[in-house]
């Protein structure tokens, strides 16, 4: 019709909550920070209280580039501060964290769909290795899994599953052997730092003596050199012997992000069985399979359940110009970079005359 046109306009939420990680304080923050701004939200940014002089310059950053008074908002504090932020009259809350903290926000506003909340929580997260010629490749694409960032990445490897054959049996000697060759310390020369405090350090030895306790054998042992600090050499446990995580009883494994450089080692049949191992978990981030078999890949892909899924590429260092986030415990289904934008806005469409005028037919039963 002549004059007669739709259109679509995307309009700001309102004010946004948004609770920092202390593994990346500026990156994942600035994932929802960013969309937020450009959507044209007002926001309340509360840092991880493990880094919160990173979230003060980076504030004072965003600043100084001209954003106006009141726009970005920090507010420094723990965990108390963040609930008071989440129980605030704000319209929405974007969260990178823990699973735990997740799903305490996500009960907290139950019963207020007028309220967005978009959660990234981390992963439990599965690398499969099929079979592959390049040994060291493989070898390596291991170490970056799991190790990089001293395992303190919610992409980290988490669980090594390896198809039974000659091939990963040697793969599996040549990984303990570089594994223990890993240099851990605060020079420019060594893969690993430090956790990022005693207590993070505390948890991942106790998840590891855990383990040990049902009877998972040692690989490569979980260290601590010196209890007083956080350097924690890499490990490496076998728990092809102990229930899987949906498994009742004394030997079942606990489905829980172990936050650090600890790598549970299963061996499986087949691809099948590495699949139903691989979503054998209540997460759902990432995951990935090494295989010089491009069938398996489609296999693979087809019946693995997470947001990100690899081939022949580590689970860590997902790409900003793709969606990231994950299923199950792992988001809300509110996947952060690339899509952050479609949590920051709504959509708002509009059918559009220029002149008001009659149809030219009126519907049936009336009369003017």
């Amino acid at each position: 019709r002549t004059g007669f046109s739709e259109s679509l306009r995307h309009r700001p939420i309102g004010v946004f909550g948004v609770l920092g990680p202390y593994n990346f304080p500026g990156h994942l923050p600035n994932g929802h920070i960013m969309p937020a701004l450009l959507a044209g939200n007002t926001l309340v940014f509360k840092p991880s209280e493990l880094t919160p002089r990173f979230g003060e310059l980076m504030t004072a950053c965003w600043i100084a580039a001209g954003l106006p008074p009141g726009v970005l908002n920090l507010l420094q504090g723990g965990g108390d501060t963040g609930k008071s932020i989440a129980a605030a009259d704000i319209d929405g809350l974007l969260f990178t964290g823990s699973s735990r903290t997740g799903h305490a926000l996500h009960r907290a506003f139950a019963g207020q769909p007028h309220k967005m909340l978009a959660l990234e929580m981390g992963g439990n997260n599965p690398l499969v290795i099929d079979k592959v010629a390049d040994t060291e490749a493989a070898v390596y694409t291991v170490i970056q899994s799991a190790f990089i960032s001293s395992g303190q990445r919610c992409t980290c490897a988490r669980r090594l599953l390896l198809l039974r054959n000659a091939a990963n049996e040697k793969l599996l000697e040549r990984l303990r052997t570089v594994t223990e060759s890993i240099r851990v310390g605060s020079d420019d020369d060594c893969f690993m730092g430090p956790l990022i405090s005693n207590a993070a350090a505390d948890s991942v030895m106790a998840f590891s003596q855990r383990l040990l306790d049902k009877g998972a054998e040692t690989v490569v042992a979980l260290q601590r050199p010196d209890p007083a600090r956080p350097f924690v050499h890499p490990g490496i446990v076998d728990v092809s012997g102990l229930d899987s995580y949906s498994a009742e009883g004394s030997t079942a494994i606990e489905d829980e992000e172990c936050f650090g450089p600890l790598l549970q080692l299963r061996w499986v049949d087949d691809l099948s069985a590495a699949i139903d191992a691989a979503n054998a978990t209540r997460y759902g981030l990432a995951a990935a399979l090494l295989s010089d078999n491009a069938a398996a890949w489609t296999r693979f892909a087809a019946g693995v359940r997470a947001g990100i899924v690899n081939f022949n590429r580590p689970t860590t260092g997902a790409s900003a110009a793709a969606p990231f986030g994950g299923v199950g415990a792992s988001g809300n289904y509110r996947p952060g970079a690339f899509y952050a934008a479609d949590y920051c806005a709504y959509p708002m469409s509009s059918s559009i005359s220029e002149r008001l005028s009659m149809p030219a037919a009126l519907s049936p039963g009336v009369t003017l």
